[in-house]
This record gives structure tokens, sequence and C-alpha cells, in this order.
């Protein structure tokens, strides 16, 4: 279970090798499979060697092309295990994480995984010495019980017969020969385990034995020179400690105790400090089941102990860092994510769920791509690989599902951390860029149209030089020469405007387009542009007007953007021969609107009329026009401190309307 949480793993377990198994003795997520054949797993593989053996893409790897585990319904891509050896150098299984994606993995992850597969093995060595010895201590008071039953029938046998008195005394002396042999090796065991091992006797708790892994523990000399001596006199730290109250516990309930890693203050060296301990206490019996002492065996694990304190401090510290980098990317606007060396997402912030109103798991690994627009998926994804492949900053731009169902473009940029020449992270964020997107459309669409625009004046005005040029050659009497004159300079005052409307939105750009402001009254010039228009007579203009209304503004400026909203209150009304204008205060504002009754504009159309280049048909009919009239009525508008509006329904005509400050009284 640790294995798996400090690797982000789904599979984790600790197997045991021989010639034709592999038994799985403890796992994560394998669904309750206990045991492999040898020669599929990949654990007969990694305790070849002493080193961490990695596979980090098994589908790459020529000896594993064929094996089930790979190709099968396991999906093995990555494997990582660390042999688990004894402390007399043989490797009898492994530790091994499992992941069903591949995955890099680093030099320090490998030392991790090494450390963790020696802790398993400890407790593997702890647990089969406490075993073996216990089965050791039975086997042999069972052993000297069978003796002595044998010698009480030897006696016997010596007292029905002494004819046989030789050949029983042989026997007697060939069985304390096995005897002397079996306690000689149980001594050379003891005396040499790995772990502290000690005998005291029920009383005083007296030493009756320690082996040398508890003499140099204790720190008090040899076994000669502190035998019989009690162990809480020669090591008073214990009794303050209080071991001498768990002692008595056991000899009085005659229940083993066990502990791990128990806390214990320790005087080892002439310092006093705190030392970790495994500890198992248990009785001992005679033949007659009587509790006649006690056996101790006793580990010190204080490295490992501090080692488990420094990774949990480790992962202390990095989670700090988690925090305060996602609290950092959730207080920022911007859509922040990151991903492994592999590519696969592993964060995304909180813009990027409400986004695309999805839960933080519906997003990371691959599930970006399910987002991306399919016509731009293969670009994206072939960016992104030569971005992984080759540790280049990442560029590309895509559109993205938005939670209502649209897509809008953005731009995704990604840069590499980087640490000892290999990639650690990737960091990246997106752009909503949709609006430069349409802008950028809308302009080249302006290029277009202005083009279109100009060209239109300037070949008719060719034409009617060539016909008047021909004219005057044969009759310069014609009655046609005034009219081609005519048309002539209408169209070169439709390029004449077209040319003042890019110049006037060139210095709006600059702040270069000046204002010459008087106090006039707004009725008069309201009166001079309807009177113009009636005398082309094509149009009827209703007029509203209240005629002590007076502002301070650029008369000229001002006539222009009345000009415009009439115009296009004409154009767009082509079945309509009536215009309402009127004018009234509102506030501290004088207030000018014209009404037409033609086509409309669709409510979503309406907040982007004023912008720049913008043009919107919603009829079908091709209407003339560079698509910056109403952008230059609004920002002249602007510079007089005014407001500038709409109020359209398709199909029911529109009403546009600025307001200036008022000056005087009506």
């Amino acid at each position: 279970r640790l294995a798996t949480q400090i690797f982000k793993v789904p599979i984790s377990l600790i197997s045991l090798v021989d010639s034709d198994e592999v038994y799985f003795k403890a796992y994560i997520g394998m669904a309750g499979v206990q045991t492999s054949p040898r020669g599929v797993s990949l654990c007969s593989l990694a305790i070849l060697d002493a080193e961490v053996t990695v596979f980090e893409n098994a589908e790459i790897e020529p000896c594993l092309l064929t094996n089930p585990n790979v190709v099968g319904s396991l999906g093995l891509k990555f494997y990582a295990g660390a042999p688990l050896t004894t402390p007399d150098g043989f490797r009898i299984g492994t530790l091994c994480i499992i992941d069903k994606n591949p995955r890099t993995f680093t030099k320090n992850e490998e030392t991790i995984l090494s450390g963790l597969a020696q802790i398993a093995m400890d407790k593997i060595e702890l647990r089969l010495t406490c075993i073996d010895q216990i089965d050791g201590f039975h086997k042999l008071n069972n052993e000297l019980a069978a003796a002595n039953e044998e010698m009480a029938a030897t006696n016997e046998e010596l007292v029905a017969t002494f004819e046989e008195l030789s050949k029983s005394r042989e026997e007697t002396d060939a069985v304390n020969k096995e005897i002397r042999a079996q306690q000689e090796r149980l001594y050379e065991m003891f005396k040499y385990a790995p772990i502290g091992l000690g005998f005291f006797s029920k009383n005083d708790f007296a030493i009756e034995y320690a082996n040398d892994a508890m003499c140099q523990l204790w720190n008090k000399g040899s076994l000669e020179t502190i035998a019989g001596a009690s162990v809480f006199d020669l090591v008073p730290e214990l009794e303050a400690n209080g071991l001498n109250r768990l002692f008595d516990q056991v000899m009085k309930s005659k229940i083993p105790f066990k502990s791990e890693e128990a806390p214990i203050l320790y005087n080892k060296d002439g310092e006093v400090k705190t030392a970790y301990f495994d500890f198992h206490f248990s009785p001992v019996y005679n033949s007659i089941n009587e509790v006649t002492g006690m056996v101790a065996l006793v580990n010190e694990v204080t490295e490992r102990v501090e080692a488990k304190k420094h990774l949990k401090l480790k992962n202390s510290e990095f989670d700090v860092l988690i925090n305060q980098f996602e609290f950092l990317t959730n207080a920022i606007p911007q859509q922040v994510w990151t991903a492994e060396p592999n590519g696969y997402l592993d964060y995304v912030n909180n813009q990027i769920q409400n986004y695309f109103g999805k839960q933080p798991d519906e997003l990371i690994g691959e599930n970006w791509q399910f987002v991306v627009h399919p016509e731009d998926l293969p670009g994206a994804g072939k960016a992104w690989g030569y971005s992984l492949t080759t540790g280049m900053p990442y560029h590309a731009e895509f559109r993205l599902l938005r939670r209502d169902g649209q897509y809008k473009w953005h731009l995704a940029r990604a840069e590499p951390f980087v640490k000892n020449g290999e990639i650690i992270k990737w960091f990246g964020t997106n752009t909503d860029i949709e609006e430069q997107r349409q802008i950028a459309e809308r302009k080249d669409e302006f290029i277009s149209v202005a083009s279109h625009e100009l060209k239109t004046p300037l070949t008719s005005i060719n034409a009617s030089i060539q016909l008047l040029l021909r004219l005057y050659k044969t009759d310069k009497e014609s009655k046609l020469i005034p009219i081609f004159f005519e048309k002539a300079n209408s169209n070169l005052k439709k390029l004449v405007n077209l040319v003042d409307d890019l110049m006037n939105v060139s210095k709006l750009q600059q702040g270069k387009l000046p204002l010459k402001k008087e106090t006039f009254k707004l009725a008069n010039l309201i009166e001079e542009v309807c009177a113009d228009f009636e005398q082309n007579g094509t149009h009827t203009i209703n007029v509203k007007l209240i005629d002590k209304v007076e502002v301070v503004a650029d008369y000229q400026r001002i006539t222009q953007v009345l000009i415009n909203m009439i115009s296009n209150g004409i154009k767009y009304a082509p079945n309509s021969k009536v215009i309402n204008v009127e004018l009234k205060t509102v506030n501290d504002y004088a207030m000018v609107s014209v009404k037409d009754f033609g086509i409309g504009i669709a409510a979503e159309n309406l907040p982007m009329l004023f912008g720049r280049y913008y043009r919107v048909d919603d009829s079908g009919i091709e209407f003339s026009g560079l698509g910056i009239g109403l952008h230059i009525c609004a920002e002249m508008i602007d510079r007089h401190e005014g407001q500038i509006g709409v109020e359209s329904e398709l199909g029911q005509g529109s009403t546009f309307w600025f307001k200036l400050p008022l000056v005087g009284e009506i």
C-alpha cells in the first residue's frame, strides 16, 4: 500500500519466486490473484539482477512482446521490481509496482523502491527468525522430554537386566551426543542471530542467556560478565521506559506481547537518546507446562523509523508546495494545467473545470483530447508529440468545446520544467483568443470590402471620363456631357467619403482627430441634415424637435454622426420610405434618435454593432459599406463624453440614438 501511494500506481505486490511458480504474498490491485507461472511473470526476471529492474514501456521491450501480462487483459505497460535479498545474498522474490500506462522511472525512485524492498525483507526475516526460533524452542523441549523418557526406559532396562548394560550405555552415549550436538547447533543459531535474543528467569528476570546481538544492544559486556544479573539492574533505562511492567504482564497472563517501532529512551554510547525497537516477549514453559522464565526478541529499527519520518516530512513539504501552487493557479483568471513527462495531464485548475463543466478526473490523462475540435485534434496532437519528443516549448491554436456546447478558439502554450537535464513536469496555459480571431477575420473582410468599395466609384469615374472624352471629340454640345459630369462627380463624392472614413478611423486610433467645439442649437443641425435628405425625394423624414436644446460640440462631427445614422436607416429599410428623427432631453442629456422600419438586427449582434470592421447582414441582401461608420460614430460621441446605442428587433426595424451633455435651459 505504501508503494502504491508513493509511486501513484494502480498495482503493487510482494512476490516470492520458486522454480515453477511465483506467489503473491501481499498485493494491491490484483483482484485476488495469488500465483502465476514463473515463465510469464516479470518478477522471475527481476530476481536475476541485484538492482532494480525497470521496464518503462513493456510494449517496446523485445523480451516482452508476446508476454500475456503485456498483450493480455492485464494490459501491463510499466513494471519496476526491486529484489528481496536475504542477508546471505539470496534473491527470493520482489517488491514491484505495475502501471497500465508507460511512464519514466528516475534513479531517485529506484532508490526509494529498493529501500521499501529492504524494509519488506527485514520484516520477512524477523518473522521467519521468530517463528524458527520459537519452533526450535518447542522442538528442543520435545527432544529433551523424549530423551528423558528414553533415559528412563534405559534405566529400567539396566535394572531389569545387567547383561544389557553395555549396550544400553552405548545407546545412552549416542543419544547424549546427539543432544549435545543439537544444543551446540541451537547455541550457534542463538549466538549469531541478527536480532537480540535473551532468556530471563521467572522471579527477578536474571539473565540466563543473551546472544551477541542483545549484548551489543545493552553495551554492558559479554554474556560471561553479565549472566545472572537482573536485566533491569544492568540496563536501568528499561525500567524507566516501563518494560518491567510488560515483563510482569507476560509472566502473569502467559500471553505473548508484541510491539513494533516502540520508542525507548536509550543510553548506548554515553548519550541518552530515543531509539526505536521491535519487541516480542513470550513466556517459556517446562515439560509440565509451567512458566519458568521468559524469552525476548529485540530488533533495533531506529534507521527505518527515521527514514519513514524523513519521507513523511518530505511528503508534507511537497503537499504544502502543491497547495500553494493550486491556490495560485486558482486565483488567476488563466486556464492552467500541468502534465507528466509522458504528456499525461495530471492537474487542471478551477478555471479549466468551470470552462468545460467537468471534474478533474474527466480531463486528466489523455481526456483533454475529447474537448478539442475533431478538425484541430491531429495538428494539436502532432505539435504536443513533437514537444514531448524534443523538449521544445509547446505552442498550438485549436478550438475547445465550452460547457454550453460551443467551440471557441484558444492558444495553448507549455514549457518543460527541467532538472539535471531531465524533464520533470510540463506547465501549460490555455488562452481564449476567440475575440482576436474574430477581429482578424473582420479586418480581412474589411480589407476585401474596402477594396471593392473603392474600386466601384473609381471604375465608374473612369468610364464616365472615357465617355466624356469621346463625346467631346465628336459632339461638344451633346446633352449627355452634363449627365456624365454629374455621374462622375457623384462617384467622386462617394470616393471622397470612403477615404474620409478611412482617414477618420486612422486618426481615431492615433488620437489625432481634432474637435472644434462650439455652442449651438441641436435642432438647427437636425433640420439642416434632414432637409438635405428630403431634397433627394426618396424618403420622408418625420422630425420631432425641441427648439431650445443647446450643446457644446463639434458641429461637423455631430452632423457626420447624424448623416450616418439616417443613411443606414435608408439603406437597411429598402421596403419603407419613412424615417423618424426625434430630439428630446433625458436628465442632463440631449437625446437624438433615428428610427427606421427596415429589416432590424438580431439580439445577439447588438453588442458588437459599434465594433471596428463589424458588418451584420441578417437579411441575405447584399449592402455596400466598409463596416466602420458606426465605429467612427461611437468614437466621436465618446470624445464628446456622450453615449450611443441601438434598440432593434429582427424584422421590426431599428432605433439608433446618441446623447450629448446639455448646456443652457429649455
